[in-house]
């Protein structure tokens, strides 16, 4: 009769125990605060007065992590032209607005995880849940804002995944990236840098120019080799660049009529050389937009 009653308690007490433990909390999807409602969502930008492009919306400046929500409105404070951002295509058909790290995003390649999945691996370091493509378009398309995203079609350089794995990461980002943007009705405040990785580029330009959009081709090619290659549009990186050369690069886009970028313009003497050139090129790429400005 003991044994029975102790075996009766023992079991009472494993499944009161059992009742009272609480899964772990699922980190729930972030929702935009400042979503807009119907009355403020614009779907054309405001006139901006400057070319002045926030890499990584000018998160190094402002303070904010990078492709956050709150950098961004950073660089939309600022009037800027455009915040450029980063995206990634995940397992469940969604764009996260993410830098990463040699492809990956909290230890893990997006294109293998679900959003829930990534964003319950880690936030941001202010505390934001990773944001999606939607948070960020939510943000710009709104009455007043002239700031437009500056979308990056993030290369994966990765020898974890094979390359034709890459290569399908980033062709299925770019269809969806387009896919959401038409559901938002945002073409106006989009623009795309595609990679500098041609096999890829060859890939999603066509996908790209048939929605409408132009894209930028991350090189340091001169004009005459990207008209050759059909190629319309340069972004240029002149960090090493001095006055003079950055005049010849711009006056030799001029000449062949190909649209130029200029980026990692981050220095006194880089920012004195580009000024004379704001209305001759689209973009002027920097980590410290309000410097720039100013």
């Amino acid at each position: 009769m003991k044994k029975l009653s102790k075996i009766l308690w023992t079991g009472l007490l494993a499944a009161l125990t059992f009742a009272c433990e609480k899964p772990e909390p699922e980190i729930p999807i972030f929702t935009n605060p400042d979503k807009p409602s119907e009355a403020e969502v614009s779907y054309e930008p405001a006139e901006c007065s400057n070319r002045v492009v926030a890499h990584r919306c000018g998160s190094k400046e402002g303070g904010a992590p990078d492709n956050s929500l709150a950098a961004l409105a950073y660089a939309m404070k600022l009037d800027c032209y455009a915040a450029e951002i980063d995206i990634y295509y995940t397992l469940d058909n969604n764009v996260i607005v993410h830098h990463g790290s040699s492809g990956k995003v909290n230890g893990m390649f997006p294109s293998q995880h679900t959003l829930q999945e990534l964003r319950n691996a880690g936030r941001l370091a202010n505390g934001e849940d990773i944001p999606t493509l939607e948070d960020f378009l939510d943000a710009v398309c709104v009455k007043g804002n002239c700031t437009r995203l500056w979308i990056e079609t993030k290369n994966i350089t990765n020898d974890e995944m094979s390359a034709s794995d890459q290569e399908t990461a980033i062709v299925n980002g770019v269809r969806r990236a387009l896919e959401i943007i038409a559901e938002k009705k945002a073409e106006k405040f989009v623009e795309f840098n595609g990679t500098g990785r041609t096999a890829v580029f060859k890939m999603i330009y066509p996908m790209v120019k048939a929605k409408g959009f132009n894209m930028s081709m991350a090189t340091s090619a001169s004009a005459a080799s990207m008209k050759s290659s059909g190629w319309e549009w340069s972004n240029y990186d002149v960090s090493s660049k001095t006055a003079g050369e950055i005049s010849n690069i711009v006056a030799d886009y001029q000449k062949y009529s190909v649209s130029l970028s200029l980026y990692n313009i981050d220095t006194d003497a880089l920012r004195s050389a580009c000024a004379p050139h704001k209305e001759k090129v689209k973009g002027l790429m920097t980590n410290y937009p309000k410097a720039l400005m100013s």
